[in-house]
């Protein structure tokens, strides 16, 4: 498989500082998937939900190189997954999150997310809940 044979859509994101980085996202073998890239061509972050979820919440996940983290990117990437979903009639997003990721917390945040915690053997995790559309 080549890049050509996967529909690709490439946007821009100015982070905190000025960087500007290309978000690039393709939908193939039933996942929505982001990737940023850094102006080296390194990629610097990536963020995916799982298609085909008949009416029920997409599975999410986001992560950000931490050399890149508290700039913006982390919202940039759930923005473009929030329009990729919405775009596609998916309704809610969610991920698991660890309960002391403050980064992914203040994310969650941001996103009006609904957040319930729960601790399992021992350790804090948090559900997260995003609407799309």
């Amino acid at each position: 498989m080549t890049a050509t044979d996967v529909d690709v859509e490439v946007t821009q994101a100015t982070l905190v500082g000025g960087e500007v980085v290309d978000l690039v996202t393709h939908d193939e073998f039933g996942h929505v998937t982001v990737t940023a890239w850094d102006a080296d061509g390194v990629l610097v972050g990536v963020a995916w939900f799982r298609t085909g979820n008949d009416g029920h919440p997409a599975v999410a996940s986001i992560d950000v190189t931490p050399d890149h983290r508290r700039r913006g990117l982390g919202t940039a990437l759930l923005r473009q997954l929030l329009a990729e979903a919405s775009a596609r009639h998916v309704r809610w997003l969610t991920w698991t999150q660890q309960a002391d990721d403050l980064a992914a917390s203040r994310l969650a945040k941001a996103s009006d997310a609904i957040c319930a915690r729960r601790v399992d053997h021992g350790r804090a995790t948090s559900a997260i809940l995003v609407r799309a559309a």
